[in-house]
């Protein structure tokens, strides 16, 4: 196994963002967003449960589990890029170019949401 993929330690970072209001952002795109009241790992992918801001309903939305993690700033940062997962110098299989999945080789940002105080 991968050591990188072994010290990756999704609780600690998601920990931090329960019941803060969030957005998922992909390509400049919003996603999700509300307030994150819950999560759960299943198979491959993430799943975390917002409330919306509107209603007390929960939706579910699953992200497959990244390559890395990176915090910065109070942002976090999930990547999908493959490369991460090879040594430097290791060309990648060219059937990976061809996937269809939306979230390989880009970069989810996990963006808290700044509320303005209410007066």
């Amino acid at each position: 196994m991968n050591p990188l993929y072994e010290t990756l330690n999704y609780d600690e970072h998601l920990k931090g963002l329960l019941q803060k209001k969030i957005k998922l952002i992909l390509d400049d795109r919003v996603l999700r967003q509300g307030q994150l009241v819950l999560y759960g790992f299943k198979n491959f992918s993430i799943q975390l449960f917002f409330k919306a801001n509107k209603t007390d309903k929960l939706r579910k939305t699953e992200i497959p589990i990244p390559f890395s993690i990176e915090k910065k700033d109070s942002n976090l940062i999930l990547d999908y890029n493959p490369s991460k997962l090879f040594p430097k110098g290791v060309k990648l299989p060219e059937d990976l170019s061809k996937s269809q999945d939306k979230f390989l080789f880009k970069k989810l940002t996990i963006e808290p949401t700044i509320t303005k105080p209410k007066k």
